[in-house]
């Protein structure tokens, strides 16, 4: 925690203790810092400790599962056993072990006298893994403790255990404390880490392009039932009532001529038409629609995956913002440093006048950059608001994507071969095929039953109570629209198969570019990291050389700016490598959380 940190916090605890004195006389204010500062180490090593092994597909909780499965005897322990070792509920230890179960790092494994008890043994796969995992991780565990004695970590593993026991004995009481502070719970919750998954899941839930193209999947679905009616009989009830001037008209014979003579001609009947044959041009339309629906259902999934894009671009966007300006106080604060060194140096004469005035130059320079990056970290944030629904403030983005080194290239274009946009576009060819089979049927002969049954008729025709009429139609000539109909239809399908043809070429491309973009940021990244490390020393030494008077101030700032501009790099080309990664897997749509999102796409609820 940096000196400003703690400035800011200092001042937020003022503000609580002025808050709760009011309500508790004998509130001691020490008590805010505590807690606070409880709350936010246990958030912080818990989002350390998951982002170190989310490379290893594992988490905090899950690797105390594999260490407790390692060490025990016959390396398996019961659900029950692994949950009061644990100290985590029944269901919470079932969700973990079905992860690791899927993840092939443990097996459940039935008793042979009782088919009922099952235990989970570690697999060959996770003693692999526990094994590489382990001594990393316990070095990880010395780092936090370096600066600490034996003494002291353990009075504070004994205090830390006196807390557990009072909550265990009054969880009342920190109800109580979390009434009193509801104020700063919301600012604890508003400022909790807002990861990149939780951004996604945020944007799945507004966003109002899935669900447009949710409406054009239900569109293509009602057009294909509406297809259905071409095929199934047309049944209608018909009424008709005719009156006519017969002042004229002799009709007191009989027969025909007095049935179409009458003043009054009433009807009612129900008539049916069944099509019995037009060329299959009802079924081809119909499987043009269901192709159409597919096509509509691969859009949709695919444009799960351009969320995630759009999302991870904008997040890493204000994250690599966040961390220019993080460097740029630090190099402030080095400069400022500087400063009052040279000042006390030139009151002694030891140092020049427009030493200190070029050190100011670049301490002004440096505030000003730090002001344009606090714009450009406001609307990196805003965009991101818009894209998750609502306002992330100033919550801390939590880099949770664990990237690493590239498949081959080989399994990388063979997943890409099962993108939804290409699939779509596979779909677009079939449904162009099907209207040809349509426009081709424009020349088939079409047959129709027509039907009527009478309710009511009057004159020499009211015995008759039905009649069916078969009609059988051969197109001859139409002037050339059929000819003309089929022939754009055929085009039409060689210009989706052309275009297929294309995009798919085009995505082959792209994955192979991507796959070179993050081998290249992998190798950039060794460099950058031993440039910094080389800048890093290079200035600690001229420090102490100027300090003998060995090199001038315009020798340390010129190594400043090389430690300044080396940690730029390094850090832009951390989050470079985020992002080709995420490219990578945006390319060959192996990103689990999108392609999940995507398969449940008919759970999207609507907007409020």
């Amino acid at each position: 925690m940096s000196a400003q940190d703690c400035e800011n916090l200092g001042v937020y605890y003022s503000h609580c203790f002025d808050y709760a004195k009011d309500l508790y006389k004998k509130f001691d204010p020490a008590v805010i810092g505590c807690y606070l500062n409880l709350i936010r180490t246990a958030e912080l090593l818990r989002t350390a400790v998951d982002g170190r092994m989310r490379v290893h597909n594992l988490t905090g909780p899950s690797l105390g599962i594999l260490n407790l499965l390692e060490v025990a005897p016959n390396k398996r322990l019961t659900m029950n056993q692994i949950g009061e070792q644990m100290l985590v509920s029944q269901p919470n230890v079932t969700g973990l072990v079905d992860t690791l179960e899927k993840r092939g790092f443990v097996e459940r494994i039935s008793d042979l006298k009782d088919r009922r008890v099952r235990t989970i043994r570690i697999t060959k796969q996770g003693s692999k893994t526990i094994s590489k995992i382990l001594p990393e991780h316990l070095r990880f565990m010395h780092s936090l403790f370096d600066n600490f004695t034996q003494k002291e970590m353990s009075s504070m593993t004994q205090k830390l255990c006196s807390i557990r026991s009072s909550l265990a004995k009054a969880a009342v009481s920190a109800l109580i404390i979390l009434s009193v502070f509801s104020v700063s719970a919301r600012a604890q919750s508003s400022s909790a880490p807002l990861t990149l998954s939780q951004c996604y899941d945020m944007a799945v839930r507004r966003s109002e392009t899935l669900r447009a193209n949710a409406e054009g999947v239900f569109q293509f679905e009602q057009m294909a039932r509406k297809s259905i009616g071409a095929i199934l009989p047309d049944v209608h009830l018909i009424y008709t009532e005719q009156w006519q001037d017969t002042s004229g008209v002799d009709a007191s014979g009989g027969g025909v001529n007095s049935t179409l003579t009458r003043s009054e001609r009433p009807e009612v009947k129900i008539q049916a038409h069944q099509p019995i044959f037009s060329g299959f041009r009802e079924f081809h339309a119909y499987s043009g629609f269901k192709s159409e629906e597919q096509r509509q259902i691969l859009i949709l999934k695919h444009a799960y995956l351009l969320l995630y894009e759009d999302v991870a671009g904008t997040f890493y966007l204000a994250l690599q913002l966040e961390k220019d300006m993080e460097n740029t106080r630090n190099i402030l604060t080095l400069s400022q440093q500087r400063i009052n060194d040279m000042e006390s140096r030139v009151k002694l004469g030891k140092s020049r006048e427009s030493e200190l005035r070029s050190a100011r130059s670049q301490l002004y320079t440096l505030q000003g950059e730090e002001e344009v990056l606090k714009g450009q970290v406001a609307v990196a944030r805003e965009s991101l608001s818009f894209l998750v629904g609502e306002s992330v403030g100033s919550r801390v983005l939590a880099d949770d994507v664990p990237a690493s080194a590239p498949e081959s290239l080989s399994l990388v274009l063979e997943h890409s071969r099962k993108r939804k946009d290409l699939q779509a576009l596979a779909q677009a060819v079939e449904s162009r095929r099907q209207s040809y089979k349509v426009a081709r049927g424009a020349f088939s002969p079409t047959v129709g039953l027509l039907g009527n049954y009478y309710l009511k008729r009057v004159g020499f025709q009211e015995p008759i109570d039905w009649d069916l009429l078969l009609t059988v139609d051969l197109p001859l000539f139409q002037g050339g629209s059929n000819v003309s109909g089929m022939k754009i239809a055929a085009s039409e399908l060689s210009q989706a198969t052309l275009e297929y043809q294309r995009y798919k070429r085009s995505v082959e491309s792209l994955v192979r570019k991507a796959h070179i973009n993050l081998q290249t940021v992998f190798a950039q990244m060794t460099a950058f990291e031993n440039a910094f490390k080389e800048a890093q020393a290079s200035y600690k030494l001229l420090v102490n050389e100027y300090q003998h008077g060995l090199v001038n101030n315009l020798d340390v700032l010129a190594a400043l700016n090389t430690l300044e501009s080396t940690k730029k790099a390094l850090d832009r080309t951390q989050v470079q490598l985020k992002l080709n990664y995420l490219a990578l897997k945006v390319a060959s749509e192996d990103l689990e959380q999108a392609v999940n999102a995507a398969e449940n796409y008919q759970s999207l609820e609507p907007l409020k």
